[in-house]
């Protein structure tokens, strides 16, 4: 049966065992933030940043991304006047990134035009940062098959950190809890922590989903995926668990919404489809059968209306 996680009690040391299996070196130490935030790699790339320099440089993240959409139209419509233009206001806009995002641009660059291999080790580069912005570049990879299950399990491993390396501990003590039916209390105040530290960690809204579906507490995990969505729209993981959520409740049309939502995001996940499948099929039977039911019933009642008539 899918999970909400993908696998339930998933954790970054996992996720990086996958990676490995593929020629790609990444090790767990690697990927915690601890060890990111000591990397003599990354030092320099972390300078103190106020809350307004963040903004700006996420600002400009967006609109290097819109440019880079826009020149890639103009390219395959061979406007190459307007592709030189949007060249050059992309070039005087990469100084305006923070230094890890100006990392990052590269990293996306490489995972656009690269081979496969520096595909490859674009999206290691992307899961070394842990920064969430790097999501959407990771979920249009989901449509090729060649990077699909690497780019999956990053989004897994990006979703799972935290800035704070007091909250990722506490998210991988929750995961590891989670694989033992007898510490579910247990696991599910991590991730009830998690969500009083930080409203804003959409991984945490995700997991406590998960426990309160093992809890068969449909209707709380529903607004726990919401929630999740609302923080991390590409969360396939959170809209397919509300899906599951539904089908318990009996709420089939709204699992082929939510279920169709997740597939539109991770157009891989076979088991989803499968259901998704079968619950259409079903809508479809109920739907003919209350067409049915109604005639039936329209039929009775012209029947009567022409009974009484005749004993008038």
């Amino acid at each position: 049966e899918p999970s909400f996680s993908g696998r339930v009690g998933s954790s970054t040391a996992v996720h990086m065992k996958f990676f490995s299996r593929r020629g790609v070196s990444l090790t767990p130490a690697s990927v915690s933030v601890q060890r990111w935030e000591r990397s003599s790699r990354f030092l320099h790339l972390r300078p103190c940043a106020t809350k307004q320099s963040r903004a700006a440089a996420n600002e400009s993240w967006e609109r290097l991304s819109l440019l880079q959409r826009e020149m890639e139209v103009a390219v395959n419509e061979q406007d190459f006047e307007a592709a030189a233009r949007l060249r050059d206001e992309t070039k005087a806009l990469v100084p305006t990134l923070s230094p890890v995002q100006q990392y990052l641009h590269q990293k996306r660059i490489e995972l656009r035009s690269g081979s496969l291999f520096e595909q490859l080790a674009a999206i290691k580069g992307m899961v070394e940062t842990g920064d969430s912005i790097v999501i959407p570049e990771l979920a249009a990879c989901l449509s090729n098959p060649e990077v699909y299950d690497i780019a999956q399990t990053a989004m897994w491993a990006i979703w799972m950190q935290h800035p704070d390396p007091e909250l990722s501990d506490l998210m991988m003590e929750g995961c590891s809890l989670m694989s033992s039916s007898a510490q579910g209390e247990k696991a599910f105040m991590c991730f009830q922590k998690l969500i009083d530290r930080d409203p804003g960690f959409a991984e945490a809204y995700n997991k406590r989903a998960t426990m309160l579906y093992i809890m068969r507490k449909y209707e709380a995990s529903v607004g726990d995926c919401k929630q999740a969505l609302r923080l991390e729209p590409y969360h396939f993981g959170a809209a397919s668990g509300m899906g599951l959520c539904y089908v318990m409740l009996d709420r089939n049309m709204e699992a082929v919404e939510a279920f169709e939502t997740a597939l539109s995001i991770n157009p891989g996940l076979t088991s989803i489809s499968s259901m998704l499948g079968r619950l259409k099929a079903k809508c479809a039977a109920q739907q003919r059968e209350q067409r049915g039911s109604m005639s039936v019933n329209e039929g009775n009642s012209s029947a009567s209306g022409a009974e009484e008539k005749d004993q008038e």
